[in-house]
């Protein structure tokens, strides 16, 4: 959900990449080596080209650079999933506000349905946080403990891709609203 995810790598040097795959964006820094990938899929699929590498030297002949840069890619991977986490914890917070209050059932899908929707015309965090409270207003002042971590997303538009976290908040909620159709309809 990064916009640019960077990864720093400490005691490795420029010139180490004449020996493993090269990312598409690097630079020397004063302790190592800083490498840069437009969101992660790039960097995901350095990563695999790294896997590559190791297979065809035979695991037996680790390479230590290429350790090195798989640690730092991991924890910039696990940076990512926690932002997704974030995501899906708050959508969830928002599923379960909606529905734990009283009220028709009807009344509480189409509630849903205008969060959606209303989240899909947002352009940033501001937006975001206006089009929920205006859905949501009808069933009272909306108190979530995962409002903060969330917001620390969707308000830093310099460091986090706003759009993509968008998208995956109404992927988020739309699925929790098709399970608990599902699962409505077995009853």
């Amino acid at each position: 959900m990064r916009i640019e995810i960077e990864v720093l790598v400490s005691g490795i040097d420029i010139k180490d990449f004449d020996q493993i795959a090269v990312p598409a964006f690097y630079e020397e820094i004063e302790d190592g080596v800083k490498l840069s990938f437009l969101g992660i899929e790039s960097l995901k699929n350095y990563q695999a080209e790294l896997l590559v590498a190791d297979e065809a030297a035979g695991f037996e002949q680790r390479n230590e650079i290429r350790a090195k840069i798989k640690k730092g890619l991991k924890k910039a991977i696990s940076e990512h999933l926690g932002v997704m986490d974030s995501i899906r914890a708050y959508a969830e917070a928002l599923f379960t506000f909606i529905y734990d209050r009283e009220g028709h059932r009807e009344d509480k899908k189409q509630i849903l349905n205008n969060l959606i929707e209303n989240i899909t015309f947002t352009e940033n965090g501001l937006e975001l946080e206006e089009a929920i409270k205006d859905s949501t207003y009808e069933l009272g002042p909306l108190v979530l403990n995962y409002r903060l971590t969330f917001k620390n997303y969707s308000f830093n538009n310099l460091e986090f891709d706003f759009l993509a976290i968008k998208e995956q908040l109404i992927a988020d909620l739309e699925n929790l609203r098709n399970e608990f159709t599902a699962n409505n309809k077995k009853v």
